[in-house]
């Protein structure tokens, strides 16, 4: 196996910065059950690069996943409970390049670097990302005494559970169950952030947006069904 250029990581790894940058703007503009909704489009988009780049087709329960995953972030987000008019066409434009970036970002770390270790992987991918923000956004905070705050705090909390646990996870899953279905599994981010929600932070979570929960946590299990099948008539 021809071992992967480490640049080519870390190139790589921009486009996960390219997701904050633009994911961040879209939210200065829309309603956050809007920007929720435009950035959980990576999942078909996901599907769409790999037919395109693999020729690999999505079978019919996946298809069928997707569909409701959609449906159900639009429950989930809070979207029936805002009005959603006179929306920025700029924060939309900002929220679809962010899936956009989101799931080409899924793809190489597919199909990027698989033969290096997944700590070693993830961290190149990061220090993309982190050139890329920087050059960006200087780092001003380093120097002008931001950090002696609660910065530094929430930051290092933000770093490890949102930076650094899941590109690790990417880079060891990703490769061994394949775009469509991690993209489809991707999706439990919007449950666990609701669910977060009610549960550390006591906000009032509708039923509706309980509804859109279940709804995309059932059509996550709808791809393995096959593979419960096989696993299963293997046992016996």
């Amino acid at each position: 196996m021809i071992k992967t250029h480490w640049l080519k990581l870390v190139l790589a790894g921009t486009f996960t910065g390219l997701v904050s940058l633009t994911y961040y703007q879209c939210v200065k503009l829309v309603p956050a059950s809007i920007a929720i909704i435009l950035l959980m489009q990576f999942v078909w988009i996901s599907v769409l690069l790999e037919l395109v780049f693999f020729k690999k087709k999505p079978n019919m329960l996946q298809v069928f996943a997707i569909i409701m995953i959609l449906l159900g972030t639009i429950a989930a987000s809070g979207y029936f409970e805002q009005a959603a008019a006179n929306l920025s066409i700029a924060g939309i434009g900002y929220g679809l390049v962010a899936a956009l970036c989101y799931a080409i970002f899924l793809m190489l770390n597919g199909n990027l670097g698989n033969e290096y270790p997944p700590l070693q992987k993830s961290a190149l991918m990061i220090t993309g990302a982190c050139i890329l923000i920087f050059a960006v956004l200087p780092p001003t905070f380093l120097f002008n005494g931001a950090l002696g705050g609660s910065l530094l705090k929430w930051g290092l909390i933000l770093a490890i559970f949102g930076t650094v646990i899941p590109p690790l996870c990417f880079a060891s899953g990703i490769p061994k169950i394949g775009l469509t279905l991690s993209s489809i599994l991707s999706s439990a981010e919007l449950p666990v952030a609701v669910s977060m929600s009610a549960l550390v932070l006591h906000e009032e979570v509708s039923l509706i947006r309980w509804i859109g929960v279940l709804i995309i946590l059932s059509s996550m299990i709808l791809p393995n069904l096959e593979n419960l099948k096989k696993a299963n008539s293997f046992r016996k």
